[in-house]
């Protein structure tokens, strides 16, 4: 006897292998938005200590400080939306896995739903196996009662 929701199992496994892709991608994505942002502050740095460079010199080029203002502040611009796709990486992971917890805990409950089926079907036939060697004692005690 085949386990009646093993279709449902087999889909719910696939969802599960399909969310785990999805899981798989999440987290890439995550690290490389948290790579842009270290990027991004690693030029930060630079872009403070040139800038303080510039302000030291003797002779002050205003067109370079102008430039690196410019730089400094376009980069903490770009800081603050890679804070916020990082925000939105880290919130999908989070979505997905916990998506795929509960695909898991649906897998398993099925899984242990199949076991307790196979268990019950296995205790069927036993008692079946059972019955029938009672049978075929009874009827060997009566032909022997009856030769006798």
């Amino acid at each position: 006897m085949k386990f009646s929701l093993q279709s449902v199992l087999d889909v719910r496994h696939s969802l599960l292998e399909a969310i785990e892709l999805q899981m798989a991608q999440a987290q890439a994505q995550r690290v490389q938005q948290a790579a842009a942002l270290v990027a991004l502050d690693e030029k930060h740095t630079r872009l403070l200590e040139d800038l303080h460079k510039l302000q030291s010199r003797r002779t002050l080029d205003l067109g370079a400080l102008s430039f690196t203002r410019s730089a400094l502040t376009r980069t903490e611009h770009d800081i603050r939306e890679q804070r916020i796709r990082l925000a939105e990486a880290e919130a999908r992971v989070e979505q997905v896995r916990e998506a795929l917890v509960a695909a898991k805990q649906d897998e398993e409950t099925l899984i242990t739903l199949k076991e307790r089926a196979e268990e019950a079907e296995a205790r069927e036939e036993n008692r079946k196996a059972e019955i029938e060697v009672d049978d075929l004692n009874i009827s060997r005690a009566f032909r022997k009662a009856r030769g006798a």
